[in-house]
C-alpha cells in the first residue's frame, strides 16, 4: 500500500524523480510539530472513535522515530464540561512516547478576534492541566503555538501579547510550511466521515492521501529556495501539522519523502538555534502568514512577488473540504 501511495503522490503532482535528481550537498533539517491535540476538531469525531484515531497517529510517530511537540487545545480533553479520562490519557501516552507538549490556548482562541484581553484569558486556562502534568516530570511549558498564526492585528496588540508570553516563560513556536494543511485534512475527514463505504470512497482516500504526500513535498521544496533566495542559504524548516485522520495515515509517507530529500529531523529548540530565528517577526496585520514570509516583510520584499510559484491546494481538494452533510 505504501509504495502504491507514493507512485500515486509522483503522479498526482509532478514526477518525483525531477525533484529528487542530485543536488550540491546542502544541510537540511526540519522540526516536526503538531498542533490541536488531543485531536483536531474532536466534537466532529463519531462516537467513541477518537482514541482509535489518536493511537494510530501515534504509532505513525513513534515509527518514524522523530523528535515531535505537541500543542494542546485543553478544551479537547473535556466532554461536557469535564475532563475525560481517556483524552487525558493522550496526552500522558504522548509524553510516555517521549515526545513533548506546549500550549495552543484552552478553545484555539482567535487573537484578532477575542483580542488581548480574552486571549491572554485563554493562554491561562490553556495551562492548568499543562502546566502541573510537566511540572510532574520537572518542566514547565516553554512554546506557545498562536492559532491561525494571529500573532496581532496591530503593533500594540502583538507587543502586549508577546510580553505576556515571555512573562509566563513561553516562547513563540514558528512555522515555515504546513499553513494549507487543514484544508487537505478537512478534504480526507469529510470524505472518511460521511461518504458511503465502496470502491469510490477508497479511490478518493487514496487519491487524497497520495495527493497531499506530494503536495507537502513540493512544498518543502518551495519554502528551501524562498530561502535559499530570501537569506542566502537553506535554514532550518517547522512543520507544522495537526492530529487528525489524514497525518494519522500519511505521517510516515511524509517522513519517507523528506528523507529521500537529505532531511535530517531535529527538536524544535535545535531548530530555532540558527540565526535566522534571531530575526524579529516583522509582520503585523490581519493575516497569519508564516515565518519565511514574516522575514520577507521585514526584508521589504512583497508578498504577492515573494510567493509567486507556491504550489497551491487543487481546487477538487478545498472543494472536499467545504462540502457540507
Amino acid at each position: 500500500m505504501r509504495r502504491f501511495i507514493l507512485v500515486l503522490a509522483c503522479l498526482v503532482l509532478a514526477p518525483c524523480a525531477a525533484a529528487e535528481e542530485a543536488e550540491p550537498a546542502v544541510d537540511r533539517s526540519i522540526a516536526v510539530t503538531i498542533d490541536d491535540l488531543p485531536w483536531q476538531h474532536i466534537e466532529r469525531v463519531p462516537g467513541d472513535e477518537a482514541g482509535g484515531r489518536y493511537r494510530q497517529l501515534l504509532g505513525q510517530l513513534r515509527a518514524a522515530g522523530a523528535p515531535v511537540i505537541g500543542f494542546v487545545n485543553e478544551s479537547g480533553l473535556e466532554i461536557d464540561g469535564r475532563r475525560d479520562p481517556e483524552r487525558m490519557r493522550m496526552l500522558l501516552d504522548w509524553l510516555e512516547a517521549g515526545f513533548e507538549l506546549g500550549n495552543h490556548t484552552w478553545g484555539h482562541s482567535d487573537l484578532h478576534e477575542v483580542g488581548a484581553g480574552g486571549f491572554r484569558a485563554d493562554i491561562l486556562r490553556g495551562e492548568q492541566v499543562l502546566r502541573p502534568l510537566l511540572a510532574g516530570l520537572g518542566h514547565a511549558p516553554e512554546w506557545f503555538r498562536h492559532p491561525w498564526l494571529h500573532t496581532g492585528r496591530d503593533e500594540e496588540e502583538a507587543r502586549a501579547i508577546a510580553r505576556f508570553l515571555a512573562g509566563r516563560g513561553y516562547r513563540v513556536a514558528p512555522v515555515t510550511v504546513g499553513m494549507e494543511e487543514p484544508a487537505w485534512a478537512a478534504a480526507y475527514a469529510n470524505v472518511l466521515d460521511r461518504h458511503p463505504r465502496g470502491p469510490e470512497r477508497m479511490e478518493l482516500l487514496e487519491r487524497l492521501h497520495g495527493g497531499y504526500v506530494a503536495w507537502l513535498l513540493h512544498t518543502l521544496d518551495f519554502r528551501e529556495r524562498q530561502s535559499q533566495a530570501l537569506l542566502g542559504r537553506a535554514v532550518p524548516q517547522v512543520l507544522r501539522l495537526h492530529a487528525n485522520e489524514l497525518n494519522a495515515v500519511a505521517f510516515g509517507d511524509l517522513v519517507d519523502g523528506m528523507r529521500r530529500r537529505g532531511y535530517r529531523f531535529v527538536d524544535l529548540d535545535t531548530a530555532t538555534l540558527d540565526p535566522a530565528y534571531a530575526q524579529p517577526d516583522a509582520y503585523v496585520g490581519p493575516d497569519g502568514p508564516g515565518w519565511l514570509q514574516r522575514w520577507a516583510a521585514g526584508k521589504r520584499r512583497l508578498p504577492r512577488e515573494y510567493s509567486a510559484g507556491e504550489p497551491r491546494v487543487p481546487a477538487w481538494v478545498r472543494e472536499l473540504a467545504e462540502a457540507t452533510p
